[in-house]
């Protein structure tokens, strides 16, 4: 294999999470306040969009699975570039709230056929070994994109107005990801459509939970990830205005953000670097304890140095819900239908996100506030943890009575 050539696509693959995915992931919200002032929505009307976003890429994740093994990579790639960052730029033209909606699902259409999976699928091709850092490496694009694009889009929507900040970012996305789109990305030599490497690919189905009675083990896995990502979205999305309602300044909540994010880039990192040394199961176990010590932790709010002990922990956890789909599926089953796998498990993880927000929003609202959101999490983190527990560990037993190593390379 080209040796040039893969780590060309780990780079191409971390700018497409550090521009296009972070752009309309994180940034969406900065908008929120300009927008309704100016157009004068309401919270809850403008807010909607994340919910329609997330749902789109639920339902668009196993149709885009599909594509990538029966269609070229570039023409799939590309035309979503052109509905990323077309779309993104037409935010600062929409009036009417309903235009802001139907922006919102060309967006994230595209989203979902030029990241997550496209990604994850051209890392595990192209890194027969050491996939876990790769991954990592990849993925921390959007902790980056996070952190770079808070700081410039503030100022770029106080300076030029939301209009033409809308317009530079969705133009910023396309002068990144077409030529990427256009020139560098391919399914790699051990695609499964590719017959390149076939002694690869009759390797991994031999020992795949298809041959196994995998599809309930499937099944289990796709609800773990659905309970993930009720807890990890949930928790995350209500940090700020928890510390906020709490009495905590700004500023306060600002730096603890940032320390949030700084943690979640390294974790992505050190995470895959765990998993590629101790495997799946000891990098589950550790991070759940961690997550579940997280939510703990929100419990005593209180004291001035918890927070930064919660952001520490809770920050390098983010880094398994990122890794756990597209690292699991390829571990855990059959490359041959890896990418439509990963569409299905993106699918059940993105609703898991939208509705973890509404939760605990709704648990917030009760008499026993925000600290009953985190509590009943905490509970989710456990149900979670044991569930991946007993899938990864049949895994790793299969592994050692065939004399196999799937599990950890």
């Amino acid at each position: 294999m080209n040796t040039k050539k893969k780590y060309l696509i780990l780079v191409s693959c971390f700018l497409l999470m550090m521009f296009p995915y972070s752009i309309v992931n994180t940034i969406q919200s900065l908008f929120l306040a300009p927008v309704i002032t100016e157009k004068g929505f309401t919270n809850a009307g403008f807010s909607l969009i994340f919910t329609i976003a997330a749902l789109t890429v639920a339902l668009c994740s196993p149709l885009v699975g599909i594509l990538i093994r029966k269609l070229n990579l570039k023409l799939i790639m590309t035309i979503s570039a052109l509905l990323v960052g077309g779309g993104f730029a037409c935010y600062g033209a929409a009036d009417r709230i309903s235009t802001f909606y139907f922006i919102a699902i060309l967006v994230s259409i595209g989203l979902t056929g030029l990241t997550m999976i496209p990604v994850a699928t051209m890392i595990a091709s192209y890194f027969n070994h050491k996939k876990g850092i790769m991954m990592g490496i990849a993925f921390a694009g959007t902790g980056f994109g996070t952190i770079f694009w808070m700081q410039l889009v503030s100022r770029f929507i106080t300076r030029y107005g939301y209009h033409k900040t809308y317009f530079l970012l969705g133009m910023s996305i396309l002068v990144v990801s077409l030529p990427i789109t256009i020139f560098i990305v391919d399914k790699g030599p051990y695609d499964s459509s590719n017959q390149k490497d076939t002694s690869v690919i009759k390797k991994k189905e031999k020992w795949s939970f298809g041959h196994t009675g995998g599809n309930y083990s499937f099944y289990l896995f796709t609800l773990g990830l659905f309970l993930m990502g009720i807890a990890i979205s949930g928790t995350k999305v209500h940090v700020q205005p928890f510390l906020n309602f709490s009495g905590y300044s700004t500023v306060f909540s600002a730096n603890v953000g940032s320390l949030l994010a700084f943690m979640a880039v390294v974790g992505n990192i050190i995470t895959g670097m765990f998993i590629d040394k101790a495997g799946l199961l000891p990098a589950l176990l550790t991070y759940g304890v961690l997550t579940f010590i997280s939510t703990i932790l929100l419990q005593f709010i209180g004291i001035i140095w918890v927070p930064f002990l919660f952001a520490i922990c809770f920050g390098a956890c983010l880094s398994l819900p990122t890794l756990l789909p597209s690292y699991g599926v390829n571990k855990l089953f059959s490359d041959r239908s890896y990418s439509f796998s990963l569409g299905i498990c993106n699918a059940f993880f993105t609703i898991g996100g939208a509705i973890g927000p509404s939760l605990t929003g709704f648990l917030a609202d009760t008499d026993y506030g925000y600290e009953s959101a985190f509590l009943s999490y905490s509970v989710i983190i456990v149900l979670y943890t044991i569930l991946l527990y007993r899938i990864i560990h049949k895994r790793v037993t299969i592994d050692r009575k065939n004399g196999t190593t799937h599990n950890k390379e």
